[in-house]
């Protein structure tokens, strides 16, 4: 029984990474790798299931809200491909599981539904059109993921992080890739 809960668990913990992954690709985000192997223990004291890590880059500044050269429309944009990415995890899981998993709110600000809501903030200044923003954006990365082509491409990146638990950036492309050169022009 423990056996098999653990499993589950595993399981939805790869669905969970391999969308922040696929999603890190759809929208250009660099990707360093992905990795479901136990991490260090989070600020609750529970361990850290999973991460994706991101190459580090530096924003242009037409994209940082806090810089006079901030261009809103192209901004918001770019800053809506982080938020889709960090809401595509849960979101994935859920599909997965067919059950909507609630996330663990961490003290420290670092699940996935405080970093995408932290991200959207110095964009919207309200409280309110934050929220609402990052609602729309979560139900259009739900519906990205529905997709055949999408769901092919987390659904193997998933099946991979079970086998090897971790992937590099180029591998997590490759598998991307492929689900999505088989889909007929448009």
């Amino acid at each position: 029984m423990a056996t098999q809960y653990a499993q589950r668990r595993l399981e939805r913990t790869c669905y969970h990474e391999a969308g922040h992954a696929v999603a890190a690709c759809l929208f250009s985000i660099p990707l360093r790798a992905v990795t479901v192997a136990p991490g260090p223990r989070d600020s609750s004291g529970g361990r850290v299931l999973g991460c994706v890590e991101l190459v580090p880059v530096d924003w242009p500044t037409w994209a940082n809200p806090y810089c006079p050269e901030f261009e809103r429309k192209r901004g918001r944009q770019k800053i809506a491909g982080t938020i889709r990415m960090t809401l595509s995890g849960p979101l994935a899981e859920t599909l997965h599981t067919r059950c909507w998993q609630p996330g663990t709110i961490c003290a420290d600000g670092t699940d996935d539904e405080t970093l995408a809501y932290n991200a959207a903030l110095p964009v919207q200044f309200a409280p309110k059109a934050t929220r609402d923003w990052v609602n729309r954006l979560r139900f259009e990365m739900l519906e990205t993921l529905r997709t055949p082509d999408v769901w092919a491409a987390v659904t193997a990146v998933a099946g991979a992080l079970l086998e090897r638990s971790t992937l590099k950036g180029a591998e997590v492309r490759a598998l991307v890739r492929a689900p999505l050169a088989t889909r007929p022009a448009a």
